[in-house]
Order: C-alpha cells, then sequence, then structure tokens
C-alpha cells in the first residue's frame, strides 16, 4: 500500500485565486497501480472525520461543492469563473467543518482526476475494486491520525525525558526510578520537597567527594608500582593471548546485552533531532505500514439516493433479474466490455442542474462500458444475498426521494425493511431528481444529517482502538 503523493495544484485551478476551500490535495495507488486523487477539508482538534463518497459519473468536488454560478431561473443558469467552479462557501463540506468535522474525500477510479481501469473513463475490472479502494482509503486516513498521535505522544515522552535529565544523574538503575517517580509525581504536592531536597544533596554531594581520603587511596593504588607478576604477564605474548581475564572482557563486550541497553539505544526520545529527522523521512511509509490492522472507528453510514434497483429495473432478487438481465448483461460485456451504454440521464424538475453538469471540466459525459454495466447489476444482486453480514451495531441513515429518476425507491424501501440493524433510520424527501447534495431542498437534507450526527450514541468500545494497534 502505498502512501500518499502529492501533485501539482495548477492540474485543477490555473488561477492564483481559489474558492474551493483550498482542500489538501494528494493520492495513492491503488492494489492494481492505479492512481486515486484524493481531498481533505481539515479542522484543527477535529471531533470527528467524515469521509464523503460520490456517485456513479460524477466525482468528489462536483458532488459536495456548490458551483460558482448564477441561478436564473429554474431552466437557466450563468457560468460566473471556468477555472473557479467549485465554491467551498456555503457547502455541504463548509458546514461539517464549522461542525468541528474534517472531511476527506476522493475520486474513485474512472472518476474526475483518478485513474481508469486500462487507461478508460468509468470502466472497471470489479466492482469489489472499488469498496477496496474506499477502505484503502479508511485506513490511510486512520493510519494518518495515529501517526498524528504518536507523535504528539513521543513529543510528550521527550519533555518528560527532558526533565527527568535534570533532575537526575549518578547510578542509572536509580535515574529509572527518579524518572518513573517523577512521571508518575507530576500533580503531587510533595514533589516540590523531594526535588528540593534532591537538589541540596546533589549540591553538597561534590564537596564530599573532593574531600573524602579515599580518593587518595585510589590514586595511590594507580600509581603505585606494579607487581612483577603483572609485568611478566604483560612481557608473555603467551600469557597475554590466554589471559582468562580478556576472554571475560572480550565476552562481556560480545555477549548478549541487556534489555536495559536494547532499550535505552531504541529510545525514541535519545535524540530529538534525529527523531525529527527520521519522521520527515519516514513518514509517508508509516502512514499505510499497518495495512488496515489498526481498528476502524466507524460510528455511522450515510446512504444518499442509493444504487439498490435500479429505476426500469426489476427487483434482483426477481425471477426476471435473475435468470435475464444478469446473464443476458454478462454475455454481451464479454464480448463488448467497452462498449459505452448511452447516457440519457436528464434533470426534469431541475433543468438548471443539466447546465451544471455541462460546465464541468473534469466530469465525463459519456455513459459507463459494458462491463461497468454488469458490475454494477452484479453488486446489486450481492447485496440482497450479503445483508445478513452487515453489522447490527453500527449505525445507518438512509435518505431517499420518491420522485428519483434513477434509483427506485421501492427497492430502498424493500431493503431498509428487510434489514437487521439496531439503529436504522429512513428519511423519505419528495420532488428530487437524484441529486440531494444540489437540487432544492438540500438544505433541509443536511440539517437532517447534522442533526442525526449530534445524537449519534457513540460507543467507547468503537472510540479506543483508534490509535492502538
Amino acid at each position: 500500500m502505498d502512501g500518499n503523493i502529492y501533485y501539482d495544484e495548477e492540474i485543477i485551478t490555473p488561477t492564483t485565486t481559489r474558492i474551493d476551500g483550498k482542500p489538501t490535495l494528494g493520492s495513492f495507488f491503488n492494489k492494481d497501480g492505479l492512481l486515486l486523487a484524493t481531498y481533505g477539508w481539515l479542522v484543527r482538534n477535529a471531533i470527528g472525520i467524515i469521509v464523503m463518497i460520490h456517485g456513479l459519473g460524477s466525482h468528489a468536488r462536483l458532488n459536495f461543492l456548490r458551483h460558482n454560478v448564477e441561478i436564473v431561473d429554474n431552466s437557466k443558469v450563468i457560468l460566473k469563473d471556468e477555472n473557479n467552479f467549485y465554491v467551498y462557501k456555503n457547502s455541504w463540506i463548509e458546514h461539517f467543518n464549522n461542525m468541528g468535522c474534517s472531511v476527506y474525500s476522493l475520486d474513485l477510479q474512472g472518476h474526475g482526476l483518478s485513474d481508469g481501469w486500462n487507461n478508460l473513463r468509468l470502466n472497471i475490472n470489479e466492482f469489489d475494486d472499488l469498496v477496496l479502494d474506499v477502505i484503502q482509503y479508511l485506513n490511510i486516513i486512520n493510519d494518518e491520525l495515529c501517526l498524528e498521535e504518536e507523535i504528539n505522544a513521543s513529543k510528550a515522552t521527550w519533555e518528560d525525558v527532558k526533565d527527568c535529565a535534570t533532575l537526575c544523574d549518578g547510578d542509572n538503575d536509580r535515574n529509572i526510578d527518579e524518572c518513573n517517580r517523577n512521571r508518575r509525581s507530576d500533580n503531587d504536592p510533595r514533589r516540590n520537597k523531594d526535588l528540593q531536597r534532591d537538589k541540596d544533596a546533589r549540591k553538597n554531594k561534590p564537596l564530599q567527594r573532593d574531600n573524602d581520603p579515599r580518593k587518595d587511596k585510589h590514586l595511590q593504588r594507580d600509581n603505585g608500582p606494579r607487581k612483577d607478576k603483572d609485568l611478566q604477564r604483560d612481557n608473555d605474548p603467551i600469557q597475554r593471548d590466554n589471559d582468562p581475564r580478556k576472554d571475560k572482557h572480550l565476552q562481556r563486550d560480545n555477549g548478549p546485552r541487556k534489555d536495559k541497553d536494547l532499550q535505552r539505544d531504541n529510545d525514541p526520545t535519545r535524540d530529538k533531532n534525529s527523531q525529527r529527522d527520521n519522521e520527515r523521512c519516514c513518514n509517508k511509509e508509516s502512514k499505510t505500514q499497518n495495512n488496515g490492522k489498526r481498528k476502524l472507528n466507524i460510528q455511522g453510514c450515510i446512504a444518499l439516493s442509493s444504487m439498490i434497483r435500479f429505476h426500469k429495473i426489476g427487483s434482483p432478487r426477481s425471477y426476471k433479474y435473475k435468470y435475464f438481465y444478469l446473464p443476458f448483461s454478462r454475455l454481451i460485456s464479454g464480448f463488448f466490455p467497452t462498449t459505452r451504454v448511452v447516457r440519457n440521464r436528464r434533470f426534469k424538475r431541475c433543468p438548471y442542474m443539466n447546465d451544471i453538469v455541462n460546465y464541468d471540466k473534469i466530469i465525463y459525459r459519456k455513459g459507463v462500458t459494458l462491463k461497468y454495466l454488469y458490475e454494477l447489476l452484479k453488486a446489486m444482486s450481492n447485496l440482497e444475498h450479503d445483508m445478513e453480514f452487515i453489522p447490527r451495531d453500527i449505525p445507518i441513515l438512509i435518505i431517499h426521494s420518491k420522485d428519483d429518476i434513477i434509483c427506485g425507491y421501492k427497492g430502498v424501501l424493500v431493503f431498509f425493511n428487510r434489514l437487521r440493524n439496531d439503529n436504522k433510520k429512513l428519511i423519505t424527501v419528495e420532488k428530487v431528481d437524484h441529486s440531494l447534495t444540489a437540487e432544492p431542498g438540500n438544505g433541509k437534507v443536511l440539517e437532517s444529517i447534522a442533526d442525526w450526527i449530534a445524537h449519534l450514541n457513540t460507543k467507547k468500545k468503537l472510540a479506543e482502538p483508534l490509535g492502538k494497534n
């Protein structure tokens, strides 16, 4: 799993003035080597993380940012600046940032600025690849947050060790005990008395050492005449090589090191400058080195206009779906995998949305490939069979329009009733074609989502593993 690789922002906006909130731009390679673009609208001391996934045929900024247009009426808009088409102000992302949440998003493969399978837009090999890309991105975000916590923890440890170094001297074992006592007694009112007593003892200790009569005894021993036996041993090469004391010293040098020494060498606080350099060099590699081994702290899932069932196709549980649509789409996609399906999606209740889509420079206006269509049909069938594996303890919010022209509302209602979940909720809206984030009335949808998030019963068991292996 590769870390983030940052690219030139001029690819997106050639102008110097940006009104898209200046997100953190990045990218990562998925398991197939495709480069996927990522975005992050981050806030300091975030109380939560929201990962937003765009819909089919769109991309992240088109879905979740406002558009730099002036709405004349329900059927016409005027483009203000084609180079600054995405507007952060009054967008869903700004609203979540104001709530104290950092927002992350990515362009799925074949969408936006991300690579597509076989260098084709709106083309995939398997639908599960999209799921794996999202899981990989979640792990990257999680590792970044955990890495930030580890760096902050190491800085705090360095401050503690630095304080201990100024307070302790002499015997190493005594220093360790002293430092441990100092850490435990940060809030102890008796700490000041103990520190003052240690300082007074250290002030008097060197003076006593200088006047100690034993010091002259050691000097006399060092400067005194050496015994003849020692001189003979030094001059005899055979005895010097076979000296058992030398073997003892060699054994001590080459022997196994104590755990305390190894711990001291591997201490990240031993050299602050070296630690900072290592953090700079290994930052990108360590972000994703866990490969998802850390537990993800998922507190809820929100589905907007879910593609659970196509509007003009029957239920995935029907015989017509199983024995006609799936086999036929598999056959034709096998012969013509890259042939495009004619895209005939027109907004009827809000026609100016068609102009907004046409003004976007990044969106791919042609339809998906037949291979992509077959994978979508197969994915909807798999969802019906795998409903029992959806976690029951993760809150799920589904918002759908009765008048959706692409994804049928009846299929969503049946899915919701069959879903076994302890905290599920369905919000039904009306007079919206499909785009709940951009069409008129999206403000009420946003308020419903914010209210649902505010009343989530966060689980401590889910929150604790974040930042721990």
